[in-house]
């Protein structure tokens, strides 16, 4: 497995640092480009100049310095609002759909190279009664809410899908980055999309059909229209390697309707897409790893998103997913995509194990549905669930316990450790089950470097 390139850490450069001064110069004239004339209040023709600020959530660190772990805050002092940029017209050169598609896509290839959505934001939180971990925890009380808190509370990405009616979805996103972002049009939204019908095992068997395939698009252009310029950052469809098993192959219906998605997505102005690509161990390396990942990843559109997701429905351990998402960015790299990054999974997996490895009993018999740990510290070789590292964007500080190498390779193609998994759920679907949430509350070995 290939894990990057060498070299001193006190040399090595932050990716996004080296590239920083390219993308700026590359957006530049992207922008020099598309403003043709600025429309002006004052009609008159003198230059307007617009700058644009940002406010990292939290510090990046240097390869010199040891950084200080800083998960996402549950409350964040809020920044000032953005100006809003001058009214753009766009020049004779850029008229056609195709030229204006292809100006879009190389601004954000620049801006990715340069920027990371989850240091340029504050991050928002979902509160409201959509969020399956809410209602249990503000109907506690004591001892009890503290706990269920501990998960309530953190900022996830709540899914969306097939269960919610075309004609609802609009609403239900507009409600949510209402709630999550909380006065602050800054703030970064969450979000996991979960659509294709049908899926899981059922899309082995049977591809979508024509009449599935147009409300998966409407579905998706609803939620594009919504989102618009909403700073948001999603994780689309999760548990996507089914698409290796699809009865018309993974460059059949299903994927395409995912790169419908993620081009649709790709083009909001404010909006980073992290396409799902299972977990280190789906496919395992003898599955194929990497090169069975790309045989879905390519169709479904990769070459829009900005990177990966990984470990979402999965326990792999940090250190094997850090290396994955590289692996994944060198050889999506060597075939003309490059700069692609990740995001990791880390709900459910303080206490690693590989998917195949698991040993249950009853209604834990399967490791979608595994069971959960029982102390902090479980001996070796325990496969049940525990929450793990915090959603945070200080990738490679030490706190969490990695390893150098490991550290080295998150610090250069992983933009956040997130919570888009939901090990509190049954069978991590529904219903929410606080028989399960407690335990797992109760023994989070990160809760103190999370502020609990």
């Amino acid at each position: 497995m290939t894990n990057g390139p060498g070299g001193d850490l006190d040399v090595l450069a932050d990716r996004r640092a080296v590239l920083g001064t390219v993308a700026a110069v590359v957006a530049l004239l992207l922008v020099a480009g598309l403003v043709w004339t600025v429309t002006r209040a004052s009609g008159e023709d003198s230059p307007v100049a617009a700058t644009e600020a940002t406010t990292a959530a939290t510090p990046q660190a240097t390869p010199e310095a040891t950084p200080e772990a800083t998960p996402a805050p549950r409350a964040t002092e809020r920044p000032q609002r953005r100006p809003r940029e001058p009214e753009l017209t766009v020049p004779p050169g850029l008229q056609t759909p195709e030229a204006r598609t292809s100006a879009r896509k190389a601004a954000r290839a620049a801006r990715a190279m340069s920027e990371n959505p989850f240091e340029a934001h504050p991050w928002g939180s979902y509160t409201g009664p959509g969020d399956h971990a809410h209602p249990p925890y503000t109907q506690a009380t004591g001892a009890t809410r503290d706990m269920l808190g501990r998960i309530a509370l953190t900022p996830k990405a709540m899914w969306f899908g097939a269960w919610m009616p075309n004609d609802q979805i609009a609403g239900r996103i507009a409600e949510y980055i209402e709630n999550s972002q909380d006065g602050d049009p800054d703030a970064l939204v969450q979000m996991t999309l979960f659509r294709l019908d049908p899926w899981y095992t059922d899309s082995c068997k049977r591809a979508p059909t024509a009449e599935q395939a147009a409300s998966y698009r409407d579905w998706f252009d609803r939620v594009a229209a919504t989102i618009g310029d909403t700073p948001t950052a999603i994780v689309l469809q999760p548990d996507l390697t089914f698409a290796l098993c699809a009865p018309d192959g993974p460059e059949g219906v299903a994927t395409s309707l995912v790169d419908y998605s993620a081009e649709v997505l790709s083009e909001l102005p404010n909006t980073t897409v992290y396409l799902e690509a299972g977990a280190s161990d789906w496919p395992h390396p003898g599955q194929g790893g990497v090169d069975s990942v790309l045989r879905y990843l390519i169709p479904a559109g990769i070459e829009h998103a900005d990177g990966v997701a990984l470990n979402s429905t999965h326990f792999a351990a940090t250190e094997d997913e850090v290396r994955r998402v590289a692996d994944l960015s060198q050889a999506l790299a060597a075939r003309g995509m490059p700069g692609k990054t990740g995001v990791i999974n880390t709900s459910s997996n303080g206490n690693p194990f590989e998917f195949g490895t698991y040993r249950g009993s009853g209604e834990n018999t399967i490791a979608d549905n595994a069971r959960v740990c029982t102390t902090p510290t479980p001996a070796p070789g325990d496969t049940c669930v525990q929450l793990g590292i915090p959603p945070t964007a200080d990738v490679d500080a030490a706190t969490w316990g990695l390893d150098a190498e490991t550290r080295r390779l998150a610090r250069q193609y992983v933009d956040a450790y997130l919570w888009f998994g939901r090990p509190w759920l049954f069978w991590q679907n529904s219903p929410y089950q606080v028989e399960r949430a407690l335990p797992l509350a109760q023994n989070w070995p990160y809760a103190d470097e999370a502020g609990f």
